[in-house]
């Protein structure tokens, strides 16, 4: 039948070619999602989503993925070792190797980002929003999202003629600048739009090695979209992008601790670690509305990148110690059909995609002085039909109900070799080839809503997702190759309650959850595997694991002029049955806090905006984040400290409000903490380091939009 005749058979998904930008405000004022591939109010969503408007994102300059955390209840970023790689969790359960699948998918206008290399950056000031949909999203948006999703939006353009464009400096040698042009080519036919920042920060360590500071970011990145209306309302909604991002930042020097003085801003670090990352994604996608109550939607994406040469060093030291390069190359194409249907009572999603992509891993390494490297390539194939649908039963109470099929395909081939001084391969040591994983699987959803009135909102759902499974792609052993992971399945149940709307003075939302973890994805070092001792890193399926929590997340508006805003999570992460075995016998994690799961996240705000006469209005925004103790490996050995970051922004706008001028501080208290964890024991002999955070940043600047 192929996937056009399987979609129309099924029946529906998302919202039109409209987003947030252009879609019509259903819910007179409310902030509106498309976490269930359609445009519903937030408040009525009958899911666990947090969102942040583009105007949250420019005015705090959140450019990083990790400068979420803590911003949205459930999302934990780690500060990772260079800016474009992000380490995503969301209720307790991630990645942080850049060469897995993650446990949270990112998608860009609706295109599945793989891998979470390259996608710690989006700073763009054409964003429109950010959503995060926290919870396994298997059904409606498939594989790797076991611990949920973050939708990245961009704006649409239109028959507006708007812009901006910002410049700013600070400290540690920060230069930031940023561009947005949107207006009609040919009115209501096609409109475009082009967006460009750049951001700059000079580096915070000292190398005594190398003389000169390290741990810099330097990127730039742009999107260039077209909005196509050929035949107005009754035609085609076409939307085309390229975006692209161009990094040379530091991966992280690490400060060693085994040293005579150590210093947390300071390296002696022999390997230069800048990196060479570019990054590039096309996406074209076309909505049909075929009649008052259907609409098809094409989106086709090609996304590739180049990561190479990427530096990495573990030990901080002017020896070679530990060091390698992860030289990354993917290429990934995914076509989707959707179909979206509303017949009132009744509304659906449902549709059909496919995945390609082919990935590349190189990484040549030195250890004592021995250099060799493994290179993988892993081929991915996979298909997904799903549907879903709401049913509202009586005006107050509905019922949601989905499911998805979903089946891949992983060819994979790895070999070792010994290299030079450069890196460069000279003899292979093994070889393999042709090593297949076949599965598949189904991913429901079952859930009940009511709405006790229009401000009172409540919800339960019943939900199971997964993380596909796959080789190791920087397996440094045949044993290791060899061995295929399984996939990380979930069963959570969840229920919220959603009070007041986006006319009401107070919002607050709070969700509990509840998940079952099988086969939890990490990494295990020196094990049996059929008999045989392995010296390395294995992708290994821990048995099982289990998480569970309270998220709560509260706007207030006790006067027009005060926002507050606080949101938390309360966290249990534990593996309850991990047993493997060793040289000495059997061992256990059984108990063991999960990697990277704090048990508590806050988050809390305030903004004042002071009107001073005819000139316009100051706003001065202050914020505290605060993260637990937690661990940074799962035999809870690698402690991560408790953190605690003040943040202070003030903003002048204009009474026509074309100019803003701002100054930011991050980190105003000028804390240092060891974000890598500091071992208790060194992990490799001779190798004891880690990384810390970057101590206080201000910059001023202006903003002119038009």
């Amino acid at each position: 039948m192929g996937l056009v005749g399987l979609t129309m058979l099924i029946g529906g998904t998302p919202v039109l070619a409209e987003d947030v930008a252009t879609a019509p405000d259903k819910s007179g004022g409310e902030i509106v999602v498309t976490a269930e591939r359609r445009t519903t109010p937030l408040q009525t969503t009958p899911l666990s989503v947090g969102v942040l408007s583009g105007k949250d994102i420019q005015e705090q300059k959140l450019v990083q993925l990790r400068d979420l955390s803590s911003s949205v209840a459930g999302l934990q970023v780690p500060a990772a070792a260079t800016p474009s790689l992000s380490y995503l969790f969301i209720r307790g359960i991630g990645t942080i190797s850049p060469t897995y699948s993650g446990a949270v998918g990112i998608y860009v206008d609706d295109v599945y980002q793989a891998r979470v290399i390259n996608s710690g950056i989006f700073g763009l000031p054409d964003i429109e929003r950010i959503e995060v949909l926290r919870g396994p999203q298997g059904t409606l948006y498939g594989q790797n999202t076991s611990a949920g999703a973050i939708k990245i939006v961009s704006k649409t353009p239109g028959n507006d003629f708007t812009g901006s464009f910002s410049l700013a400096a600070g400290n540690l040698k920060q230069l930031d600048g940023s561009a947005y042009v949107s207006g009609p080519i040919v009115t209501d036919v096609l409109s475009a739009s082009f967006a460009y920042a750049h951001d700059e920060t000079g580096g915070f360590t000292e190398n005594v090695t190398l003389g000169k500071k390290v741990n810099r970011v330097h990127t730039d990145q742009g999107r260039v979209k077209l909005h196509f209306t050929p035949a107005g309302d009754a035609g085609p909604d076409v939307n085309a992008s390229f975006y692209f991002l161009r990094d040379r930042s530091d991966n992280a020097a690490l400060s060693p601790l085994n040293v005579a003085d150590p210093n947390p801003r300071v390296t002696y670090e022999n390997l230069d670690l800048r990196i060479h990352n570019n990054n590039y994604l096309g996406s074209l996608s076309v909505a049909q509305k075929l009649d008052d109550h259907l609409t098809a939607k094409s989106i086709t994406g090609y996304r590739w990148f180049d990561d190479s040469p990427d530096p990495w060093s573990q030990d901080g030291l002017a020896t070679d110690t530990f060091e390698w390069q992860l030289n990354l190359h993917q290429r990934q194409f995914s076509q989707e059909l959707q179909l979206l249907g509303d017949y009132g009572r009744l509304t659906f999603s449902s549709g059909a995609i496919y995945y390609h992509e082919h990935f590349i891993a190189d990484r040549p390494n030195v250890t004592f002085g021995v250099r060799g490297g493994a290179i993988s390539k892993t081929v991915t194939d996979s298909v997904g039909i799903y549907t879903q649908g709401h049913y509202a039963i009586t005006p107050r109470f509905g019922v949601t109900a989905g499911l998805r099929y979903y089946r891949q395909w992983d060819d994979y081939d790895n070999s070792g070799y010994t290299s030079n001084a450069d890196f460069q391969p000279i003899a292979t040591t093994y070889s393999l080839t042709g090593l297949k994983q076949t599965t598949h699987g189904l991913t429901p959803k079952v859930g009940i809503d009511y709405k006790f009135s229009s401000s009172l909102f409540a919800y339960a759902s019943y939900t199971k997702g997964q993380k596909s499974g796959g080789y190791n792609p920087v397996a440094a052993a045949a044993v290791i190759a060899a061995i295929a992971i399984k996939p990380e399945k979930v069963t959570t149940y969840e229920a919220g309650l959603k009070i007041g709307s986006g006319r009401a003075p107070v919002q607050f939302n709070i969700s509990g959850f509840y998940n079952d973890f099988r086969d939890y994805q990490t990494n295990l070092s020196n094990v049996l595997l059929n008999g045989i001792l392995v010296n390395g890193s294995v992708a290994f399926n821990a048995q099982k694991s289990r998480t569970y929590g309270v998220e709560v997340e509260t706007i207030l508006h006790p006067v027009k002029a005060l926002e507050l805003r606080v949101n938390g999570t309360a966290l249990s992460a534990k593996f309850t049955r991990f047993t493997y075995q060793t040289a000495f016998g059997s061992g256990s994690y059984t108990g063991n806090q999960l990697p990277y799961a704090s048990k508590y996240n806050l988050g809390a705000s305030a903004a004042y905006t002071l009107p001073i006469g005819e000139l316009g209005d100051v706003k001065l925004r202050g914020e505290v984040k605060y993260t637990s103790r937690g661990y940074a490996d799962l035999t809870n050995v690698t402690v991560l400290p408790k953190q605690t970051y003040v943040n202070l922004d003030a903003n002048f706008t204009t009474a026509n409000k074309h100019w803003q001028i701002f100054v930011r501080a991050r980190n105003l208290l000028d804390k240092t903490y060891a974000i890598g964890g500091i071992p208790i024991t060194p992990t490799i002999p001779g190798v004891l380091a880690t990384t810390y955070n970057p101590p206080r940043t201000v910059e001023g600047g202006a903003t002119y939009s038009f």
